[in-house]
């Protein structure tokens, strides 16, 4: 195995990690649209385009009018989409 595969590994592997502690030690936070355009340094268009798409970070949708998002699930999105270079 190469040393760049193994560092992707203890990556993956720390993430998840991070994960589990995110998920035990604090509580489920929900944010708006808004709130994640802000958090992402995106316009809330944007967001509407991917769920639209059906890409960007998982999201939560009991109606039309009433979206969220978990803040864990858009930072594991943000992970798994973190480009190197």
């Amino acid at each position: 195995m190469e040393i760049t595969e193994e560092v992707r590994a203890m990556r993956s592997e720390l993430v998840a990690l991070r994960d589990q502690i995110t998920r035990i030690t604090n509580p489920t936070e929900y944010l708006s649209p808004k709130q994640l355009a802000a958090y992402l340094g995106l316009s809330v268009d944007v967001l509407n385009d991917w769920r639209r798409l059906r890409r960007g970070p998982p999201f939560v949708q009991s109606s039309s009018r009433f979206v969220r998002y978990r803040r864990a699930d858009v930072d594991a999105w943000a992970t798994e989409n973190l480009v190197e270079m």
